[in-house]
Order: C-alpha cells, then sequence, then structure tokens
C-alpha cells in the first residue's frame, strides 16, 4: 500500500485538541473509514478501537 500524502494536522485555539479535515484508514481486513469535517482525533481512535473488536 503506497502512503497517501495527508494534510496538515493542527492543534485548533479554541479548544487545544488535535482535529483533522479529512481521514481516511483502511484496516487490515479490507475495510475503510473515511470521516470528513472538523474531527477530533482523540475520536478517530475511539472508532478504530471499536471497529478492531
Amino acid at each position: 500500500m503506497e502512503p497517501v500524502p495527508a494534510a496538515p494536522v493542527l492543534p485548533t485555539s479554541s479548544t487545544g485538541s488535535v482535529t483533522a479535515q479529512r481521514v481516511d484508514i483502511t484496516l487490515s481486513d479490507g475495510r475503510r473509514l473515511l470521516v470528513e469535517g472538523p474531527t477530533a482525533l482523540s475520536s478517530i481512535v475511539t472508532i478504530v478501537e471499536a471497529v478492531a473488536q
């Protein structure tokens, strides 16, 4: 699998949390997760942990 260029990930001034505008993850079993819009990366980690179980 080839790496895909990523958008910059920066802390937001209002909350101090790290957010991303688009997250595209392919799991080892071939399933893909695509999340668009301002999203806290901690939320993405929670989603991936739930799907991986």
